[in-house]
């Protein structure tokens, strides 16, 4: 397949534009409507999908990641003074426990 390049047992690299739900199977199916959203690469399912988006086909949006983002930039602008890390350095993880350790001191207060 000119798709996918083989590196090896369960292996599959893949071109962009092109996805597969495991690591497990030689399954591959192009990402017909949005072939933009699929990262290719070695990853597979989700890890795959650009980011923002996930799902089969990584057509969809990934709504909770949105809302965390959102609620950390509410957060960092009400308390500039005490971050360390600008929004372009910190993942998803990093945002979503800033704002659990924000909102439990809120609490705490």
């Amino acid at each position: 397949m000119s798709n996918v390049e083989c590196l090896g047992g369960i292996h599959l690299k893949l071109n962009k534009g092109y996805w597969r739900p495991d690591k497990y199977t030689d399954l591959v199916e192009p990402c017909y409507n949005y072939p933009a959203n699929c990262e290719g690469g070695l990853e597979t399912g989700d890890a795959s999908c650009r980011e923002g988006n996930i799902g089969a086909l990584c057509e969809v949006l990934n709504y909770i990641e949105k809302k965390i983002d959102l609620l950390f930039l509410y957060f960092y602008a009400k308390n500039k003074k005490d971050m360390i890390y600008s929004n372009n350095l910190l993942g998803i993880n990093q945002k979503y426990k800033f704002c659990q350790a924000f909102l439990a001191s809120s609490y705490l207060n």
